[in-house]
């Protein structure tokens, strides 16, 4: 740790996001129920989904290559 002190700090705001996300969830959950979170989680998926496609189509258009996504190229050994 001391030879990457960056790295320290990395997982330092990792863990606290990850805490204030934790947090936010329970909150949304609590003030308006399961019901309207997993509505805004399956809204948050579907627009995350459609910008990653969209932007995929336009590196194809550009660059006239054929994308594979990285969950398809590793190897399991």
């Amino acid at each position: 740790m001391f030879q990457f002190p960056k790295f320290v700090f990395d997982c330092l705001i990792l863990s606290v996001c990850s805490a204030a996300g934790q947090l936010f969830i329970y909150y949304t959950i609590a003030t308006f129920g399961p019901v309207v979170f997993v509505i805004i989680m399956t809204i948050r998926q579907v627009n995350n989904l459609m910008f990653y496609y969209r932007n995929v189509c336009v590196v194809q258009i550009d660059l006239k290559v054929v994308h594979v996504p990285n969950c398809l190229t590793m190897l399991y050994v």
